[in-house]
């Protein structure tokens, strides 16, 4: 899936350099999740507590620099043909799209009136979801 950036609040505080195995490939704009140190690629259901945001940057094969990835802000982003309400919590789904169901990693940030919808803008807030960054 491929998020594509709305807005953003703090420059400094909203993004984060992460390490990267020189054999990933992360195209800027995919969701990305941190696991054993490095960023990967989010490709199951149950990595919502290892989230860690959007990939503002593209990581290409045999590259080893940190990669900068977006913690928070608003993003266009697909997700499963539905009506949307402001808020409703968001996962990421075996389609590759974001889904309203358990294990949130974003919100919606639109109200589709009751129409479906295929693409959506949500609000990610990694911090907020508390399970990378906890109190």
């Amino acid at each position: 899936m491929i998020a594509k950036l709305r807005l953003i609040g703090d420059e400094k505080l909203d993004k984060v350099g992460v390490p990267i195995a020189s054999a990933t490939v992360i195209p800027a704009g995919s969701l990305v999740s941190y696991e054993s140190g490095l960023a990967v690629l989010l490709n199951a259901e149950a990595e919502d507590a290892t989230f860690i945001g959007v990939a503002e940057t593209a990581s290409k094969d045999g590259e080893t620099d940190p990669m900068t990835v977006i913690k928070r802000g608003i993003f266009e982003v697909g997700v499963v043909s539905a009506a949307y309400t402001i808020g409703a919590p968001l996962m990421y789904s075996a389609s590759g799209l974001l889904a309203a169901t358990a294990n949130t990693i974003a919100w919606a940030h639109e109200d589709t009136g009751g129409v479906s919808v295929t693409t959506l803008n949500v609000l990610i807030d990694v911090p907020l979801l508390g399970a990378l960054f906890t109190r």
